[in-house]
């Protein structure tokens, strides 16, 4: 995959924040990162009803795999347990690598929510990615249209 320079630019631009938003977690950043995921998820809806073509293709896979992962929030606690389970085990154990002991509750539970949307943005990333891959293949032989 190519990219442009401005491109890898805005990444900088966003892998600076999230990272210090896990650095110093607080509840502003953890409302920040989830507003900023959702205004991606809305903006990937118009993009992939008004562009055509790998953008569109790139929007349609954000929006399904960011807006899946974002959905396992809200699963009961029960189902839940099974399927985020290992995220939570995961940012359990960054949260101790990054700060020790946990001592604030809300910076505790402001890191786990940064985290989570992270990922959520990480997997629209990757979905969108794979679209645009599945997008530029080669297609194979398709059957002919019905008469």
């Amino acid at each position: 995959m190519r990219y442009r320079l401005s491109t890898l630019f805005i990444a900088l631009a966003l892998i600076g924040p999230a990272c210090l938003a896990l650095c110093a977690p607080g509840p502003l950043w953890a409302m920040g990162i989830f507003f900023a995921l959702v205004l991606a998820l809305l903006v990937c809806v118009l993009v992939a009803i008004y562009r055509r073509g790998e953008t569109q293709a790139f929007a349609v896979g954000f929006l399904l795999f960011g807006s899946a992962f974002l959905l396992v929030h809200f699963i009961p606690a029960g189902i839940k347990m099974s399927i985020g389970g290992g995220i939570d085990a995961v940012s359990e154990l960054l949260f101790k690598q990054m700060h020790g002991k946990p001592t604030d509750f809300f910076a505790t539970v402001a890191f786990h929510g940064i985290f989570k949307h992270l990922l959520a943005l990480g997997a629209g990333l990757l979905g969108g990615m794979i679209a645009q891959w599945i997008q530029r293949s080669p297609r194979s032989r398709e059957s002919p249209p019905l008469r």
